[in-house]
């Protein structure tokens, strides 16, 4: 049997109520020669028995009987399980639209310079309605993605030769692996995102979207400092303390970091939280003229805020094309 042109890892943990969902839309997909890696993490809600029952032999269960590294090492396994010269993300509750991967798999054949290609993406409320759509920037480079994260994870594919070479996942990243994963490829080779939006992310109540964001934002600053070689902390440190990364940055780090946090926390509505951040940033950056908007912002009535939320996101969607 010869190999598929592209290879979807699909980690899986207790997922049960929306895979299925996942499953439907790889089956619909307009490319029809792939593999789907599902690598389940030792699901007891009857997620194995979903997908096993599924009747198509472009599904493969990889069961991790000791599931160490996390996500990262679930993705990790998948990786070294693809038979593809590509692979793509996907995650259990999320969804592909139907060209995802023909789009993607077309892409990077015509461009074998680039070793990364994601999409934007449309955020689904836990209904299934659409709460917001992301775009993302088409031509990232390195200093682009110290700024921020330009790819929606479970949109991307990327070419399994590279990624193994750079060693894959780091394992003892807990959040913001794939923000480390995308600096380490971006510092060396292309990355790109289609223009098109190909790919449905939820957000529910479990998704670290909505938890553990102090600790992903820290990650995130860790992933940055080390791209950079400017940090003397190790993985190994910030696993065990996430909040080694804060007490070693510096006064703008500080002040960016509660920028970052106070931005993000208007967006999800804690809006306490929010003001907290912008008043801590405030004393390390008086002059900064965001840290003053967050904290107004926080403030403001609830309408007011949520339409400067959306029209921030609508500027950056269109500064994104």
């Amino acid at each position: 049997m010869s190999d598929p042109q592209i290879s979807v890892v699909l980690p899986t943990y207790d997922a049960a109520f929306h895979v299925r969902g996942a499953i439907r839309s790889l089956r619909e997909q307009t490319l029809t020669d792939f593999e789907v890696v599902v690598v389940d993490d030792g699901s007891t809600d009857g997620t194995l028995d979903i997908v096993r029952r599924v009747s198509d032999d472009r599904f493969r269960v990889v069961e991790r009987d000791d599931p160490t590294g996390g996500l990262p090492g679930a993705l990790n396994r998948g990786v070294w399980e693809a038979r593809a010269p590509y692979v793509a993300r996907q995650d259990a509750d999320d969804q592909s639209h139907p060209h995802r991967l023909e789009e993607q798999v077309d892409f990077l054949d015509e461009n074998p310079d680039v070793a990364l290609v994601g999409t934007g993406a449309r955020i689904l409320r836990t209904d299934g309605t659409v709460k917001d759509v992301r775009r993302t920037k088409p031509q990232p480079t390195f200093p682009d993605l110290l700024e921020k994260n330009h790819f929606v994870h479970g949109s991307v594919a990327f070419r399994r030769g590279i990624v193994r070479e750079l060693g894959g996942y780091d394992e003892r990243f807990e959040f913001s692996e794939d923000y480390d994963l995308w600096l380490r490829l971006a510092r060396r080779h292309a990355v790109r995102n289609l223009k098109a939006v190909r790919y449905d992310l939820r957000l529910h109540g479990e998704s670290i979207y909505g938890a553990e964001l102090e600790t992903v934002k820290l990650y995130a600053a860790f992933a940055r400092a080390r791209a950079l070689n400017n940090t003397s902390l190790t993985a190994e440190e910030v696993h065990g303390d996430p909040r080694c990364v804060y007490r070693e940055f510096t006064v703008p780090e500080r002040a960016r970091f509660h920028r970052e946090m106070a931005q993000a926390l208007l967006r999800y509505g804690e809006r306490a939280d929010a003001r907290s951040h912008a008043r801590r940033g405030l004393c390390d950056s008086p002059t900064d003229p965001r840290l003053w908007v967050f904290l107004a912002l926080s403030v403001a009535p609830s309408r007011a805020t949520d339409a400067a939320v959306w029209a921030a996101r609508r500027l950056s969607n269109v500064r994104a094309r």
